[in-house]
C-alpha cells in the first residue's frame, strides 16, 4: 500500500530517537517507551511545527529534574525537526492531491487524541498513588504492575470476587460487615462463611475456627480494617499474622483498606502489605 502523510515520517526514525534517550539516562521503562510511541505516532504530525507543545506531555513522563526536562526539549526538538524535513521531502509535490484527499479519510478526530493523552495522565496517577504509597506505608509499589484506578472501591472490590471465585467457591466476610464485601461474592455465585466480629485476637481465632469448619475450604478471606461499622482497629502483628495464615493454606486475602487515613491518638492504620510475604 502507498504510504500516507501519517506514517511517512513517524516510523523508522523513532527508534534512533527512543535509543537516544534511553542513553541520556532518560526514564524509558516499557510503560513509558510505549506511551512516547503511542503520543508520537497520533499526534507527532499536528504538532510538528509546535514541537514545544508537544514537548509539555512527555518531559513530566520520562525526565524527572530540571536538567533533564531542559535536556529532553533539546533533544525533542532536533528530532522534530528531522522530522519536518523528512516529511516535506517525502510528500512530492505532484502526489499532493492525492495525498490530501487520503488525509481527509484517514485523519483522526480531534477528541480520538485524547485517549492517547489520558494514557499519560493515568500513568502518572498510578506513578503517584505508588508514590503515596511508599511514603505512607514504606512499601514500594510497582506504578506499571501494582496499580490499578476503578470507578471505586464497591466496583473494584465486585470484579475483584468475579475473578477470585466462582459458584460453588467459599468466602470468609467478618461480621457485620459493609455490605458490597457480602454481596460481591454472592454476585460471583461463592458461598459467604462469616466471621463474628470482636478484638484482633478473637476475630483472628473466629477466623481459625471458621476455616477449620468450612466446606469446601474458602478461596478468599476479606479484611477491612479500620473496620465499618464498628470501629475495630488492628496493628502491623496483626495483619502478619493473618499473612502467615494465608500463605499457609494458600487463600487469598483482599484488604479493603479504605480508611487508611483515619487514625486518631496517635494510632496509624496499617497497610497488609507492610506484612512480609504479603504480595506473595
Amino acid at each position: 500500500m502507498p504510504h500516507t502523510p501519517h506514517d511517512i515520517p513517524f516510523q523508522l526514525p523513532l527508534a534512533d530517537f527512543l535509543r537516544t534517550l534511553e542513553e541520556e539516562g532518560f526514564d524509558l521503562s516499557f510503560a513509558n517507551r510505549m506511551r512516547v510511541q503511542r503520543v508520537l505516532q497520533t499526534l507527532g504530525k499536528e504538532y510538528l511545527d509546535r514541537p514545544d507543545e508537544l514537548a509539555q506531555i512527555l518531559a513530566p513522563v520520562i525526565a524527572h529534574s530540571p536538567g533533564q526536562q531542559e535536556r529532553f526539549y533539546e533533544l525533542f526538538g532536533e528530532y522534530m525537526g528531522r522530522l519536518r524535513r523528512k516529511y516535506r521531502t517525502q510528500t512530492r509535490p505532484e502526489e499532493q492531491k492525492r495525498q490530501e484527499l487520503i488525509q481527509q479519510v484517514l485523519e483522526p478526530k480531534p477528541w480520538v487524541y485524547w485517549y492517547d493523552v489520558l494514557a499519560i495522565v493515568i500513568g502518572l496517577l498510578f506513578e503517584a498513588i505508588a508514590g503515596y504509597y511508599q511514603k505512607r506505608f514504606g512499601v514500594d509499589l510497582d506504578p506499571d504492575t501494582e496499580v490499578i484506578n476503578t470507578i471505586g472501591a464497591k466496583e473494584g472490590f465486585s470484579h475483584l470476587m468475579w475473578t477470585l471465585v466462582q459458584p460453588h467457591d467459599a468466602a470468609l466476610v467478618p461480621a457485620p460487615s459493609y455490605p458490597i464485601h457480602i454481596f460481591a461474592p454472592l454476585f460471583a455465585g461463592a458461598n459467604v462463611r462469616e466471621i463474628p466480629l470482636g478484638t484482633g485476637e478473637e476475630f483472628f481465632e473466629n477466623m481459625l475456627r471458621a476455616w477449620e469448619f468450612s466446606h469446601p475450604k474458602p478461596r478468599v478471606i476479606v479484611l477491612s480494617f479500620p473496620h465499618n461499622p464498628t470501629t475495630t482497629c488492628v496493628d502491623l502483628e496483626f495483619m502478619q499474622r493473618v499473612v502467615d495464615f494465608a500463605r499457609e493454606k494458600e487463600v487469598v486475602l483482599v484488604h479493603d483498606n479504605a480508611y487508611a487515613d483515619l487514625g486518631f491518638d496517635g494510632y496509624r492504620p496499617p497497610s497488609i502489605l507492610q506484612a512480609e510475604g504479603a504480595k506473595e
